[in-house]
């Protein structure tokens, strides 16, 4: 089980009990603060009218907003600014496509090296077509998909990978990342913040079976979402204080290195509305009562595997 799925649903004795401290940890929707000072969580229209058709096409521009969000976030930073094109999920979901027969050849491997080409001549300033870093990320989008979902494409489907984007999702995304700018990249970033590209939380991250945020900077953990309608929503911030609990986990309990200079802030970043909806730790109602008990749990749990390994190892 990953996170989310133990946040989604029933499991071990541990991840049961891993869920309740997280709907007990979790912060409450007064916690919140915005940066544009609005009220959190409003369920006000979005910037744009939703142009997507189908479920797919919603997950697909989720997955390839964040992708572009980091890249242009890349593009504006110094340091560790080339992080951003390793251990990505698409990774795995191309050595599982590059694993599967097929009825036709496609060149899968051709069209991702050109891609992960494209992203970096992007972030090096040496490529300013929006249109084809859009074609390129949505192509690491649809191997992240594979890899999450364990569903190959049809070869009628795979075709379409290499054709032209769709008009509505060039279109929706274009529109996400030019509000992206705007009200994130030139408020919060600048050429020396500090930035952790898929931050993952060591041996905590290993014991829930998969657990990477979206990005850090300067002391705040953000979470980007393209949902259509605002509010809060429980197991989003279950989710977010999970990645908090995993990070002191982590290095309090297992000795692991915290995640850049340690997360002062979680923060929602919610691309349709342009909004930054965030939350100071340390305001949050007995967080480090929290913290112990999610301590005291993963050194059981951790003690529980490693048993259970040995004993798999002598049979």
């Amino acid at each position: 089980m990953s996170l989310t799925s133990i946040i989604n649903g029933s499991g071990s004795i541990y991840e049961d009990r891993f869920r309740t401290i997280l709907e007990e940890a979790k912060p409450l929707k007064s916690d919140f603060t915005t940066i544009s000072g609005k009220k959190p969580f409003l369920n006000i229209c979005t910037n744009y009218p939703y142009i997507l058709e189908t479920k797919y096409e919603a997950q697909l521009v989720g997955f390839t907003f964040d992708y572009l969000a980091r890249f242009m976030i890349a593009q504006k930073i110094k340091k560790n600014r080339m992080e951003v094109t390793k251990k990505l999920v698409a990774f795995a979901g191309l050595d599982l496509l590059n694993r599967h027969k097929f009825e036709e050849d496609f060149d899968i491997d051709g069209m991702f090296n050109s891609s992960i080409n494209q992203i970096i001549e992007y972030i090096q300033g040496n490529m300013d077509d929006f249109n084809i870093l859009i074609r390129s990320a949505i192509f690491l989008s649809r191997l992240e998909h594979v890899f999450r979902s364990k569903l190959f494409p049809t070869t009628e489907y795979l075709q379409q990978w290499f054709e032209e984007v769709p008009k509505n999702i060039n279109q929706d995304l274009t529109q996400l990342c030019t509000d992206f700018e705007t009200e994130f990249v030139n408020v919060l970033i600048n050429e020396d913040s500090e930035v952790i590209f898929n931050p993952i939380f060591g041996h905590a991250s290993e014991i829930v079976h998969g657990a990477d945020a979206d990005i850090f900077i300067d002391g705040t953990l953000y979470d980007f979402k393209t949902i259509k309608r605002n509010g809060y929503r429980k197991e989003n911030t279950m989710q977010l204080i999970g990645y908090y609990l995993l990070d002191r986990i982590n290095c309090e309990e297992f000795n692991g290195t915290p995640v850049g200079s340690g997360i002062k802030n979680i923060a929602f970043y919610k691309a349709r509305f342009g909004e930054i909806e965030k939350v100071d730790v340390s305001n949050i109602s007995n967080i480090e009562i929290h913290v112990e008990n999610a301590k005291s749990l993963f050194n059981k749990w951790d003690f529980s595997l490693k048993r259970m390994n040995k004993m798999d190892n002598i049979n």
